[in-house]
This record gives C-alpha cells, sequence and structure tokens, in this order.
C-alpha cells in the first residue's frame, strides 16, 4: 500500500509539473497588449448602444418603481418629484412620463 500511495504522489507531482511547464509556454500578455485589450473593453462599454441600453434599463426600473396603477407611465403624485422637475421631464406635457422621456432625458435627448 506504501508503495501504491508513494506512486500516487508521485504522478501526482509529474502532472502538476507537466501543468506548470504549460503554463510557462503559454505566451505572456505585454503591458501594451493588455493596455489595447482594456481601452477596447471600455471604448465597448461607453459606446452608443450600450450607454443607451443602460440608459433605458434605468427608465424601465425607474418607473417599474413607482408606477403604482401599471400603466407603465408616472403621474406627478407616483413620480416623486416636484413638479418643477416633473414638468422638465415631460416632454410632451401631457402629464404622464413615460420611459422614453425619461430615457431621453438621461441621455440628453429629444423624444
Amino acid at each position: 500500500m506504501n508503495v501504491l500511495s508513494g506512486l500516487g504522489a508521485v504522478n501526482g507531482l509529474l502532472q502538476s509539473t507537466a501543468s506548470f511547464v504549460q503554463a510557462l509556454k503559454q505566451p505572456r500578455l505585454t503591458d501594451e497588449a493588455f493596455s489595447e485589450m482594456f481601452k477596447a473593453k471600455l471604448a465597448t462599454a461607453a459606446s452608443p448602444e450600450a450607454t443607451a441600453a443602460k440608459a433605458l434599463e434605468a427608465s424601465k426600473n425607474f418607473v417599474g418603481l413607482r408606477d403604482l396603477n401599471g400603466d407603465q407611465t408616472l403621474r406627478l403624485d407616483e413620480s416623486g418629484l416636484t413638479a418643477t422637475q416633473f414638468a422638465a421631464l415631460d416632454r410632451d406635457a401631457d402629464g404622464q412620463l413615460s420611459v422614453a422621456e425619461i430615457q431621453a432625458d438621461l441621455l440628453g435627448r429629444e423624444v
């Protein structure tokens, strides 16, 4: 039994060593390559599409948390905003805030 357990330990050591050697053979990422990858990731995260998607999600969450009657719009009394804040967001002046109006405000755009 001691010989078998000894062989198992040696086998485990050899496998660990082989894994270590494989890791050493892997090409290393240079600082410049890592920097370029990181910049590309940031650019993707800050793309207009990603920004619009985040604004849409935030707008839906804002409405969803406050929409008491389930019509997917907010009246002044549901919004938690002051009358002045509400009026600034209510771009079509219909007395209701839509997800699109809130998203447009977050993005600094017109509806």
